[in-house]
């Protein structure tokens, strides 16, 4: 390897042949805090980790992450790549000091080096966070990609349960009063239905199962095993409810209302190929409906990732709501 193809890293005495291996390793291993006059903190339970692009104004995500973080116990922390021609270090102060006068602890923010996507990533998987918050276009088949190129990738590769925020999010500050989490028998989805029972629990919040059945559906069976599952495996108290309808993401947005106080919880596949197959057509079309944000358990998320603990909701017996005709 000629000498004139090494690049050294400016903080420890790893050598890189590529510059993007250099940006990915910094970013991994060398996050760097920002410097303001705000003290660090931390929090035992884990932050709420919410990227902020500096070339675009302020978004919902932010007070929606502190909005979860005053009914979770969690704390706060916020991420940057550089932009260019922007200064990251004073616009993530900013953005801290507005999550400490909300009244919730805010750890240190960070500026990452690299490609935004796979730092974000790289840091949510070495770090404290035990979810990410950001927010999304959700284009859906037009556009850069189902969520957004950024958004998109994230969600395709993070460790961790994501909130996304999307356009129709209202009074994106308001407390979460209910999670409704679409179940469809898979094995992802259970684990995103424990990751969003440990979430309402937290949240004080009423949790409610759903599964969606379409005019064609061939599995039947799918609800009462999908409700079997629940009754075996989940802390009461819990609802759930069988609607009918073409579209499950209109579906289900519909059930969660529009004073978007309600979170969606559902699971997600690593796929590639065409934008509406890498989150599916449920997890893009509610991330574009939602009045409230919607929480997304990628494929790639490791195995109890997310709140986690005890939900401590009280014991009730669940009940099966009769099946109704959703709106088309």
């Amino acid at each position: 390897m000629a000498h004139d193809t090494v690049h050294q890293c400016p903080y420890c005495e790893l050598r890189f042949a590529y510059r993007p291996e250099l940006a990915d390793h910094v970013a991994a291993d060398h996050p760097r805090p920002v410097d303001d006059d705000l003290p660090a903190a931390t929090a035992p339970a884990g932050t709420i980790t919410v990227p902020l692009d500096p070339a675009h104004p302020p978004t919902a995500a932010l007070p929606v992450a502190v909005a979860l973080a005053r009914q979770t116990g969690l704390a706060v922390e916020i991420v940057a790549a550089p932009a260019v021609g922007l200064p990251t270090a004073p616009y993530l102060a900013a953005a801290r000091r507005r999550v400490v006068e909300a009244g919730v602890v805010a750890v240190r923010a960070v500026e990452l080096m690299g490609d935004a996507a796979a730092a974000i990533v790289a840091h949510a998987a070495t770090g404290r966070t035990r979810l990410l918050c950001l927010s999304t276009h959700a284009w859906g088949v037009v556009g850069k990609g189902a969520l957004g190129s950024v958004s998109d990738r994230i969600v395709r590769s993070s460790p961790v349960p994501v909130v996304l925020v999307g356009p129709a999010v209202v009074h994106p500050g308001q407390p979460i009063r209910r999670v409704l989490a679409g179940v469809d028998g898979s094995t992802l989805s259970r684990q995103a239905v424990d990751v969003a029972a440990d979430l309402a629990g937290r949240l004080g919040a009423r949790f409610d199962l759903a599964y969606v059945i379409r005019p064609d559906d061939p599995y039947a069976d799918a609800p009462d095993a999908a409700l079997l599952w629940g009754e075996q495996h989940l802390q009461p108290p819990w609802d759930y409810e069988v609607v009918h309808g073409d579209d499950p993401a209109r579906t289900l947005a519909d059930l969660a209302g529009h004073a978007g106080d309600t979170l969606v919880a559902v699971g997600t596949h690593r796929r590639t190929g065409l934008p509406l197959a890498v989150l599916g057509r449920v997890a893009v079309g509610l991330a574009r409906q939602c009045t409230g944000p919607v929480l997304v358990l990628p494929a790639t998320a490791a195995p109890g990732a997310g709140t986690t603990g005890t939900t401590g909701m009280a014991t009730a017996t669940p009940r099966r709501a009769a099946p109704v005709e959703g709106e088309q």
